[in-house]
């Protein structure tokens, strides 16, 4: 009579086992040798409302890579986190549980940013013991908060109150780095600016392509408010050298292993406001790129974005697509071929330049092929990482939230093969059910004695 028992028994302890194999295991899926490294800003935990953004609106398994910034650096060479990492983990003492359930993702921090005075980095870049100092404090702060490396983002060597021997130092830091990584295989990289002057003098681009596992290509902010006129601020091609391609091709003219480029695509717009403000009633009456700027302190603060609140002309794409689902919006949408750039416009002097679906579709397949180490995105918190804007897509029924990352993914797929997106199990209902079969164990194991 107990043979049932023992049967019903050993199978839901299968059934047990293939829950917990269910929830831990979540896998990317990309190909080895392409990456999709995702940025996340832990400061953006301190924006209003549904801007807001924490490490429970992650979503790693879309990413190979997730990169967490900013940690900063001291004159004394220790390392940092501001009191907006707290706020961003809300709560949860460690990444361990999160990266249990994420094997196959390396989770980094991001070392520096716009904000990190290059005089810190060049100063300490400077000198053997400070580098070996710095690389120490390293390897102790990625034990301390569990991370798999770090990512070096001392964007202006030699510019920005740095020195001509940056480009060496920069260089050597990273070598002292690697060298006290190897032992607990930390990955490391770095982010790079694509302005062609700060490559000329900052980087010593064959050596750090030797050196790191892969450079992130900060391949936007071509245009912004410091700029004369109004042009995309991240197109793929124009008629300058402030492109996405020309900064690529440069990199590997002086010697960059493409495959260790990774191609950056940015999850936010630039506004701006056009001084051609004709009193014209043309339908085509529209601001276009190549108007002048008009750069006035009080014009960039008419694009505020309700969470971003960013008074320098970024917007975030989950801003943009939530204006452009109101009711009564009034932006109209167009297409720059030339640069292969999304853009929308209200009235007659208002401009927003913006990445994408159809701009991530060329992106991509440039990438691809480029045959380029991947594909990096800044950042998490900037994209519709809510799922407001579902509207905003044809076909949305593949998506429910992450609208640009989700279509990177999508592109990525389409051009290297057919790699599906495993999301983690939620953990809530894993945990209740894994809960009820473990009781329902104990009763037939009772049954059985």
């Amino acid at each position: 009579m107990r043979s049932p028992y023992i049967v019903i028994f050993f199978f839901s302890c299968f059934l047990l086992g293939l829950l917990k194999k269910s929830y831990v295991k979540a896998e990317n899926n990309l190909e080895k040798d392409f990456k999709l490294i995702c940025y996340a800003a832990t400061y953006a935990s301190g924006r209003p409302g549904r801007g807001g953004f924490y490490l429970s609106n992650l979503n790693p398994g879309l990413c190979t890579h997730v990169i967490f910034g900013y940690a900063h650096l001291k004159m004394d060479t220790s390392i940092y986190f501001l009191p907006n990492w707290n706020d961003f983990m809300n709560g949860t003492e460690s990444l361990t549980e999160l990266k249990q359930s994420y094997p196959s993702v390396k989770f980094m921090v991001a070392l520096g940013g716009w904000s990190e005075r290059t005089d810190k980095f060049s100063k300490i870049a400077a000198k053997s013991e400070l580098r070996k100092s710095l690389a120490e404090n390293a390897v102790n702060f990625l034990k301390k908060y569990d991370f798999d490396g770090l990512d070096l983002c001392w964007l202006f060597p030699s510019k920005r109150d740095g020195n001509v021997y940056d480009r060496v130092g920069f260089v050597q830091l990273l070598k002292e780095m690697k060298r006290q990584f190897k032992p607990f295989n930390y990955t490391l990289s770095a982010l790079l600016s694509a302005d062609f002057e700060t490559i000329d003098t900052g980087y010593d681009v064959k050596e750090l392509s030797k050196v790191v596992d892969f450079m992130n290509m900060n391949s936007y902010d071509y245009s912004g408010f410091w700029s004369p006129d109004i042009q995309a601020h991240a197109p793929l091609y124009s008629d300058n050298r402030l492109n996405v391609n020309y900064s690529i091709s440069y990199l590997i003219k002086l010697g960059a292993d493409p495959k260790k480029i990774i191609l950056g695509i940015p999850f936010y717009g630039r506004a701006f406001i056009s001084t051609n403000t004709t009193n014209s009633s043309t339908l085509n009456e529209h601001p276009k790129f190549g108007d002048l700027f008009n750069e006035t302190e009080q014009a960039r603060k008419t694009f505020v974005g309700p969470y971003t609140q960013d008074v320098s002309g970024i917007i975030s794409y989950g801003e943009i697509c939530l204006e452009l689902l109101k009711i009564n919006n009034k932006w109209k949408k167009f297409w720059d071929e030339k640069s292969k750039t999304a853009y929308i416009t209200l009235g007659q002097d208002k401009l927003i330049t913006y990445d994408n679906k159809k701009s991530i579709e060329f992106k991509v397949k440039y990438a691809v092929d480029k045959k380029l180490g991947g594909i990096t995105v800044f950042a998490l918190d900037l994209d519709d990482f809510q799922g407001d804007c579902l509207e905003e897509y044809e076909n949305s029924d593949d998506f429910k939230d992450y609208l640009l990352l989700r279509s990177v993914r999508k592109e990525i797929n389409k051009h290297l093969g057919d790699i599906n997106v495993v999301e983690v199990m939620n953990s809530t209902k894993s945990n209740d059910f894994s809960c009820i079969l473990l009781i329902f164990n104990l009763y037939l194991l009772f049954k059985i004695c």
